[in-house]
């Protein structure tokens, strides 16, 4: 005969082997009271081995963290973020906490010198600082823990927090050293060298230096050209000692810079293309709404070049100003990604070491720069055929040869020249 049972009688006789099995199938509820943090959904067959220590959760968390001071601390680890500009890497320059130190969110953490500029590193998490993973010069990568930081478990997020298992086995991997690699030398090119005690050295590249390789190597893939002028100051020169004094009781200081920007500002408005760039793809032409001139800076960091944004608004004693703050931000090393990015075009004056010439390189994504050398007391003839002294200063222009052509350049560096040598007429077109 048949025997018929109810649901309920089979799900009482499931139950009954449950509670026979010595421990070996646990419920969601009878593991969340046996001290396993995780709780489960469905009922899990395992052998619980014998040796397992139990944990008391915290009541805090559904997680179980490392912890050194009670289950409401925890450590966790402070990335360093991306900051921008496609920036992979950065060099140390200046910690300013150590281990044992307490942090507040906003306090800074270090500072660290990228490719373009000087960052400020902040903390985004309150507590105590416990490791600190890089040395001064060392190259810290977007991504990769900074610092390990004591604090609140509230106060963290949960990918940020470091398990101890993990923490305890992980060993901080040491940053790329300079190798001992032998520098390849004759045997009499060696021995010479001992008796000097001259040896040779190889460092990596690093920051600034590291960029340039890569800016300059791109800029060379630039089929260009270039365009060559004199320009006479004399006018200009003699303008300039006038509005010296009246930009001195406004607290600037005047020099030519400012008067050569606006006014290939102003020329610019009659040639857009020279203030443009090509897309990825080298299919469209962006035309630039802004003039943001750069200017070649020699710093404490290498070379760099802020830029001054929106020329075409600005007054020349604004221009001047704003030179003046870009050049003190240079010289303490203190210049931001705000001020190095955003160019384009580029005026370089290797005039103020001395230079007379130069064959300026364009800087991606720009398609024109011009380079412009120290102004010579040469002689010249007027009018009247009579020899006179002049002020004359080279000027050099490297246009990108795909959208621009040797004529715009000519009648743009024509126009600029006019501007120049009869400072009267940048009147007629300042807006």
């Amino acid at each position: 005969m048949a025997t018929s049972f109810s649901r309920g009688a089979v799900y009482t006789f499931i139950r009954r082997i449950r509670a026979s099995s010595h421990g070996r199938v646990k419920t969601k509820q009878s593991v969340i009271h046996s001290g396993w943090v995780r709780p489960i959904s469905s009922c899990v067959t395992t052998r619980k081995p014998a040796s397992r220590p139990q944990f008391t959760p915290c009541p805090h968390s559904s997680k179980f963290f490392h912890s050194s001071a009670g289950c409401g601390k925890q450590v966790v680890s402070f990335n360093l973020s991306d900051i921008g500009e496609g920036i992979r890497e950065v060099v140390i320059k200046e910690w300013f906490v150590q281990v044992g130190d307490s942090v507040n969110q906003f306090d800074p953490i270090c500072e660290v010198q990228s490719d373009k500029a000087s960052v400020t590193i902040t903390s985004r998490f309150d507590g105590e600082v416990k490791k600190i993973h890089y040395e001064v010069d060392d190259t810290a990568f977007v991504g990769k823990p900074l610092i390990d930081i004591e604090t609140e478990s509230t106060s963290a997020k949960e990918e940020d927090v470091i398990k101890s298992t993990s923490a305890e086995m992980t060993q901080s991997v040491p940053t790329q050293m300079i190798r001992g690699d032998k520098v390849l030398a004759t045997p009499a090119v060696r021995k010479l060298a001992m008796e000097n005690k001259v040896c040779d050295r190889t460092e990596p590249l690093k920051g600034i230096k590291k960029a340039m390789v890569k800016t300059m190597t791109a800029a060379l893939e630039i089929p260009a050209f270039g365009y060559y002028d004199d320009i006479d100051l004399t006018q200009l020169v003699n303008v300039r000692k006038k509005l010296k004094a009246i930009a001195e009781q406004r607290g600037v200081r005047f020099s030519y810079m400012p008067v050569f920007l606006k006014a290939a500002s102003l020329a610019m408005m009659q040639y857009p293309v020279l203030n443009s760039s090509l897309d990825e793809k080298g299919e469209n032409i962006i035309y630039k709404a802004s003039h943001n001139i750069g200017v070649a800076m020699d710093t404490p960091d290498g070379l760099l070049v802020p830029n001054v944004k929106n020329v075409q608004s600005l007054t020349v004693f604004e221009v001047a100003s704003e030179l003046a703050r870009l050049q003190a931000l240079g010289e303490a090393g203190k210049l931001g990604n705000e001020d190095l990015s955003g160019g384009t075009f580029s005026l370089s004056n290797i005039g103020t070491i001395g230079g007379t010439y130069a064959r300026p390189v364009i800087m991606p994504p720009e398609v024109f720069i011009g380079a412009i050398g120290r102004i010579q007391t040469l002689p010249r003839f007027n009018e009247k055929g009579e020899v006179v002294k002049a002020h004359i200063m080279n000027v050099s222009w490297t246009a990108d040869h795909r959208i621009i052509d040797g004529a715009t350049v000519a009648r743009f560096s024509n126009l600029w020249k006019s501007y120049l040598e009869d400072p009267t007429t940048l009147i007629m077109d300042l807006k």
